[in-house]
């Protein structure tokens, strides 16, 4: 379904031929939302900065990297050292990290000049520093993330609009209807968009578990208890 389809069908929908000029922003909104369950292989993003001064602030101390103005959510940050070996950074509960700098365990073992390349990272708002910090350190940072949908306001076909077309006239509908104010289709909209997401969600879920390897449960898989009771065991 093509973008002017769907304006149309949305205006529709609502009853209302004076809205066409704001049906794309609703649409706009639909597709962040939907992309926060489902992104789009499209906005997968590989982004690359290095560990210098000009990259992070300083607050509180602390060495913060911010993530891009179109993160979402990423799938992995890893490191690159000068020698180009590269590696996964593990993630460090930032409460727990926390109590540790508190009690002064972070700092005298974690962050110390001299305790070698980071391996750990803990997320600070809408960024997030090393554990060690890099120091002066020239490290290369790679961060694979699902970026938020490029807006569209004209003939552009994302393969969102042919795949989960019902969804985003329903959605867009939805934030129309309270644009307007409109409480009865509110309700009405909100429900179905509601109903189509929760089909989309079963759908991904059986998708991703068609996906997998099946494996056959074996003993090890039991409860104790419940392994000694199937080999009649006391």
């Amino acid at each position: 379904m093509q973008f002017q389809e769907i304006v149309t069908q949305v205006a529709t929908l609502l009853n209302r031929d004076d809205i066409e000029d704001e049906i794309p922003s609703w649409i706009n909104m639909v597709r962040l939302e939907m992309s926060q369950l489902d992104p789009l292989p499209e906005d997968f993003v590989r982004a690359t900065m290095n560990t210098t001064s000009t990259n992070y602030q300083t607050i509180s101390g602390e060495h913060i990297y911010s993530y891009p103005c179109d993160y979402l959510w990423h799938y992995n940050l890893t490191i690159r050292k000068p020698d180009n070996d590269e590696y996964a950074l593990t993630k460090l509960d930032g409460r727990r990290f926390d109590n540790l700098k508190n009690s002064g365990f972070a700092d005298s073992q974690l962050t110390a000049t001299g305790q070698g390349a980071p391996t750990y990272y803990v997320e600070r708002g809408l960024g997030f520093r090393l554990v060690p910090d890099a120091n002066s350190e020239d490290y290369t940072l790679v961060l694979q993330y699902y970026s938020t949908p490029v807006e569209v306001s004209g003939p552009a076909e994302p393969s969102q609009f042919v795949r989960f077309y019902n969804a985003i006239i329903m959605g867009a509908c939805k934030f129309g209807a309270l644009a307007l104010k409109d409480a009865e289709l509110l309700q009405l909209y909100n429900a179905e968009f509601g109903a189509v997401l929760r089909r989309l969600v079963r759908i991904t879920r059986h998708n991703r578990h068609a996906n997998k390897m099946s494996r056959v449960k074996t003993l090890y898989d039991m409860p104790l208890a419940g392994a000694q009771r199937f080999m009649n065991v006391t």
